[in-house]
């Protein structure tokens, strides 16, 4: 450990001994520090309140002035031993209190009257003249400035060390409350937890102002004190959806899925597209497998409307869940894209691609421009190659179904016609009427099922199916390599029969090109279906 690390270690153990009423040990470590560090500003005025003589305590305090000419504590604290003090420069020091600083703070010039007759400012109860907190109303008289760490009345609307704005203690809750995240904001917890619970002793009516306790609580990892907060703000405001919505969050983080679920439906029925609600509720039935019920809550929000911030956020998820990351990342950006950084969709979508690239986290600048307008799946938009080749495909299907029916119609007039054939010419067919018949009655089967399959594939391309994607493939594939089975063999035919004929010329140019059209078509075909994956779902 480096020497100032080990110095602002031993502050730190020579602090809490202070407010712990153990004088010896504080007064041990404290010594340590100047000892080690005699520029040591905050050591000398902890050291300063656990002293033995009133001489000590001007020592110190003299040198704190020394190395800050401008601290009012040192100045309002030689002030009172000035007018204090007993004539005697051994007598014992004061004992110190263990709310707050070791240093007597008495009314400055610019304090009220309160202060200075003796008195809480606030609820005018008497006080001692080493009181930190007052003992009625239990209003901190002390309070730490969140910009400089040193020490200031209640009293003082700004720091007297720094000019920091500390606020008006006669707000009471909101007075606290924006201390705490002053605290927070300077990553000093502890002191932000103290600050909350005083702000929480305040007792306020205001909703808000319970939420944001709730807030800061949650910040500071203490998920309990931010449940009974969010719940103390739902029981004054129980139709306020973004209150509700965030006491679902806190359900869900502490395990209570059920109470969570019916909290986010109660804020959805009061703001169907409140984004905190929406995306909690999704996310969990995402979780639990509904993903039907999570594509019934895009199809709402989205529509046939242009997509919204939260509905490409939802979606987005939805790839995600399907390990399909890529897809993922365009509606992440989508979302970023359509909301503020600041929102509540534009912090979860930047999180998710940090996630996704990751990172720890990810600027707005990063993002780049979404390629996405509106959405696709659900009741979205369908690519018109899709409309097109699925409208072909069913009219294929339903031509085929109509053909089929009226063979089989006439397979009964056509069965009879070729009994009466072969019975007038026997063997002139060279197999049996019955053999014929079942044959007929099979070809007929299959351009049924096949007519059934192309319907039916059509359908699902329509509706923008992953499945009918992936029986398009499976066909198409099937196609070429039979079209290819095929050509090969019309082309062996034409070969033979031209030379039996002595045509010395080659294979029909026309027919040539037809084939290559033919065959380039069905391969885009394949291609496009195979390559878009991401259009489905």
């Amino acid at each position: 450990m480096s020497e100032s690390a080990h110095v602002a270690e031993l502050l730190r153990q020579g602090i809490a001994a202070v407010k712990a009423g153990r004088k010896e040990e504080a007064r041990r470590l404290l010594m340590q520090v100047v000892e080690l560090d005699e520029q040591n500003e905050q050591a000398w005025l902890w050291l300063s309140g656990v002293v033995e003589t009133v001489e000590d305590r001007r020592i110190c305090l003299e040198n704190v002035l020394t190395i800050n000419p401008n601290n009012a504590h040192a100045q309002a604290g030689l002030a009172w031993i000035a007018q204090n003090a007993p004539p005697e420069s051994t007598a014992p020091a004061q004992e110190p209190t263990t709310e707050e600083p070791p240093v007597e703070t008495p009314s400055t010039e610019d304090q009220t009257a309160a202060s200075a007759d003796g008195r809480c400012p606030r609820c005018r109860a008497p006080l001692t003249s080493s009181a930190r907190v007052c003992p009625e109303c239990k209003l901190p008289l002390i309070i730490t400035c969140p910009a400089c760490g040193q020490y200031a009345d209640v009293e003082n609307t700004v720091c007297p060390s720094c000019g920091h704005r500390l606020g008006d203690f006669r707000q009471g809750a909101a007075y606290h409350l924006a201390l705490a995240q002053s605290y927070m904001d300077g990553g000093q917890k502890d002191y932000a937890l103290e600050a909350l619970a005083r702000a929480q002793a305040e007792q306020p009516d205001d909703p808000q102002q319970w939420a944001q306790i709730a807030h800061l609580y949650e910040q500071a990892g203490r998920l309990d004190q931010a449940l009974a907060a969010a719940e103390r703000a739902v029981q004054i405001a129980p139709d306020d959806a973004d209150l509700l919505a965030h006491l679902g969050v806190l359900y869900r983080q502490k395990g209570q899925i059920d109470r969570a679920l019916d909290t986010f439906q109660k804020a959805m029925e009061l703001d169907a597209e409140n984004p905190t609600a929406v995306i909690g509720y999704a996310r969990i039935k995402e979780e639990q497998g509904k993903t039907a019920e999570v594509m019934t809550l895009l199809d709402r929000l989205v529509g046939q409307q242009p997509m919204t911030a939260l509905g490409s956020l939802l979606l987005a998820d939805l790839y995600l869940s399907q390990k399909r990351p890529r897809q993922a990342r365009k509606f992440y950006a989508h979302a970023c894209q359509l909301s503020s950084p600041d929102s509540e969709v534009g912090r979860e979508a930047l999180r998710r691609l940090a996630e996704l690239e990751g990172k720890e986290q990810i600027s707005p600048d990063e993002v780049g421009e979404a390629p996405i307008k509106r959405a696709v799946g659900g009741k979205g938009e369908r690519p018109g190659c899709v409309t097109a080749y699925a409208v072909l495909l069913g009219s294929g299907g339903l031509f085929a179904v109509a053909s089929t029916l009226a063979l089989a119609a006439l397979s009964g007039g056509l069965q009879r016609f070729l009994a009466e054939l072969e019975a007038q010419m026997p063997g002139s067919m060279g197999v049996g009427p019955s053999v014929l018949g079942t044959a007929l009655w099979a070809g007929v089967a299959f351009a049924f099922i096949g007519a059934a399959v192309n319907i039916t594939v059509a359908i699902g391309l329509w509706n923008m199916k992953n499945w009918a994607r992936v029986a398009v493939i499976a066909l198409q594939g099937l196609g070429l390599l039979l079209g290819a089975c095929q050509s090969v063999t019309f082309i062996l035919s034409f070969r033979q029969a031209a030379a039996a004929q002595g045509f010395s010329g080659g294979f029909p140019i026309f027919s040539l090109v037809w084939l290559l059209v033919w065959f380039a078509i069905q391969g885009y075909i394949l291609f496009w279906f195979a390559a878009n994956r991401d259009a489905f779902h």
